[in-house]
């Protein structure tokens, strides 16, 4: 109903009651317009906590379309406007198109949550992030939208020659990235660490006598330096040695 006077929405409920013989009406007048207020600033404090987040998010609806994403996921696709996103569909960005993201929504359909979901990021410009997807359905409005948490996976420091399992845990990495980065990318990330596994070798059998490890790689001492400048494994304050 309407206040006259002001021309403000209220709703007004009422309830009966009686006291000593007397009957009594109990009115309770709510002003719409201070209920939606409230839920307003409600609503605009929880969206400006989700676009401060430094973990992507997103929603989606049923048909993959991003409906809304916050500055972290703009930042995973090199990207600046929300405009150039809306309405876009996940897989244009998430894992392999056509497969990864219909996966997550589909496990999501099944089971409503989901965490730790491994895939990758593939920006607008080039860049492949590997990511952790946590997510949630949630039905609206006679369909289903999907909330997602995107969590960039940062690379752990290298351990130092000689640490315990190195080759497996490296293996396992590049294994997970079958399917989901180019194959000329994995053969020349799989080339770096079958060359450095080789040279750490070299040096621990010789005792770390760089002229003794390149004579066993069949590589000049030169090359060899340069190898352990491009890997990381000078010493600290140890410059390339140019000559032969």
């Amino acid at each position: 109903m309407t206040l006259a006077g002001t021309g403000g929405e209220v709703t007004l409920s009422a309830s009966q009651f009686r006291n000593e013989s007397a009957n009594f009406m109990l009115l309770r007048i709510a002003a719409d317009g201070l209920a939606d207020a409230g839920e307003d600033g409600a609503r605009s404090r929880a969206i400006d906590v989700v676009n401060r987040l430094p973990d992507g998010f997103i929603v989606v609806d049923s048909q993959q379309r991003i409906l809304e994403a916050n500055s972290a996921f703009l930042s995973l696709v090199e990207l600046i406007s929300i405009e150039r996103v809306k309405g876009a569909r996940l897989d244009s960005w998430l894992g392999r198109p056509g497969l990864d993201a219909a996966l997550l929504l589909s496990n999501l359909r099944e089971h409503g949550s989901l965490r730790d979901f491994s895939t990758v990021v593939r920006g607008q410009f080039g860049s492949v992030e590997q990511v952790e997807v946590t997510g949630v359905a949630v039905p609206s409005d006679g369909d289903t939208c999907y909330g997602l948490m995107i969590r960039p996976v940062r690379r752990r420091v290298a351990p130092k020659a000689g640490a315990a399992g190195p080759l497996f845990r490296s293996v396992e990495q590049l294994t997970e990235l079958v399917g989901r980065v180019p194959l000329k990318d994995l053969v020349r990330e799989t080339t770096d660490l079958v060359e450095r596994l080789c040279i750490e070798a070299a040096l621990k059998v010789t005792g770390d006598n760089r002229a003794s490890a390149a004579q066993i790689l069949g590589v000049s001492r030169q090359s060899l330096y340069s190898k352990l400048h491009r890997f990381g494994l000078l010493n600290e304050g140890e410059t390339v040695e140019l000559g032969s």
